[in-house]
């Protein structure tokens, strides 16, 4: 594998590598050693918490260089999305009007 990843990286600017979950399989953590950068994707309303700060866990024992998380299939609709940030933007909205100028 570290012959196949060299080779991909002197043909192409980017290579991306797609593995199955952290938890309960080691091929990513075993890749995340040899990636320049990895991103950790998530489910939202899926993947628990705890379940998210142990694959984080588990790349950082390794010194996998991790970037960041990406949140997917969150629910745009659903109350919890709002949270805070939706309060905060009402409270916004409501200090400092629309953005609409009045005459």
């Amino acid at each position: 594998m570290r012959e196949l990843i060299a080779r991909w990286r002197a043909e192409f600017d980017h290579v991306i590598i797609d593995t199955p979950p952290v938890l309960g399989m080691s091929d990513a953590v075993v890749l995340s050693t040899h990636a320049d950068a990895v991103v950790l994707v998530v489910r939202a309303a899926e993947s628990g918490r705890q379940s998210v700060r142990r694959a984080r866990e588990v790349l950082l024992g390794v010194h996998a260089k991790l970037a960041g998380a990406l949140v997917n299939a969150v629910d745009m609709n659903s109350m919890d999305h709002y949270g805070y940030y939706g309060y905060y933007g009402n409270k916004y909205h409501h200090y400092y009007g629309s953005g609409e100028e009045k005459n």
